[in-house]
């Protein structure tokens, strides 16, 4: 399976975690709910997008590298309410969402052009060149034109 294909997969498994997030804190937090029903929506466009066209890498990494930190902030320093912070409790279904938000982050990373660029690892731990052989070196500029006289 191709890493966009993982990606994808694993851009939907984020938005129904989200999904499942925001009903459970809806009761308690309906801010906190409505974050998750629009990072649900930020995922599903990443996941269609990588699906159906390859696209949205650079959106999805930026999106599944802050969603856990910003899980993380709230959970160890906490959100700010009123006059003070409120830590968050963590759970395991949000602990479970942000490891699936990582594993997309690894699996955007893996698809990348750079990634693919670079080609696969040999044995011996060096990268294997595309193609036949070494570049041809590079001529430099063009030569001057000679200089004409004015004499005809």
């Amino acid at each position: 399976m191709r890493a966009g294909r993982v990606a994808a997969v694993l851009a939907f498994a984020a938005e129904v975690g989200h999904l499942a997030a925001a009903v459970v804190e809806a009761p308690a937090w309906p801010l906190i709910a409505g974050f998750h029903v629009v990072a649900a929506g930020l995922f599903g466009c990443v996941g269609v997008g990588m699906a159906l066209t390859g696209r949205y890498r650079t959106p999805g990494l930026v999106l599944a590298a802050s969603v856990p930190g910003l899980w993380w902030v709230s959970r160890v320093y906490g959100l700010p309410t009123y006059l003070s912070l409120t830590r968050l409790e963590p759970t395991w279904l949000g602990a479970a969402v942000t490891l699936v938000e990582l594993a997309l982050a690894a699996a955007l990373l893996r698809s990348s052009p750079v990634a693919r660029a670079a080609g696969p690892a040999t044995s011996s731990g060096h990268r294997s060149r595309s193609g036949p052989g070494p570049a041809p070196p590079d001529p430099g500029p063009p030569a001057p034109a000679p200089a004409r006289s004015a004499g005809g």
